[in-house]
């Protein structure tokens, strides 16, 4: 899997690459990920929150 499917501008989106395929990838893909999850667990944007990626950002980076 590529970052770039997470370069949408659907928050929505994101929130289902994460929660549907990213959090069940195995620690040593997950790692690509870790930049990406940690810019959106903190800080988040106002978008984000709502769509609550920075809960699953951190669930995930919890995960490696």
């Amino acid at each position: 899997m590529r970052q770039s499917a997470l370069s949408s501008d659907s928050d929505n989106w994101k929130w289902f690459i994460l929660h549907s395929l990213v959090i069940k990838l195995p620690v040593e893909t997950i790692v690509h990920f870790k930049e990406y999850l940690t810019r959106v667990a903190e800080p988040p944007t106002k978008n984000e929150l709502a769509e609550e990626l920075d809960e699953i950002s951190k669930e995930i980076i919890g995960t490696i």
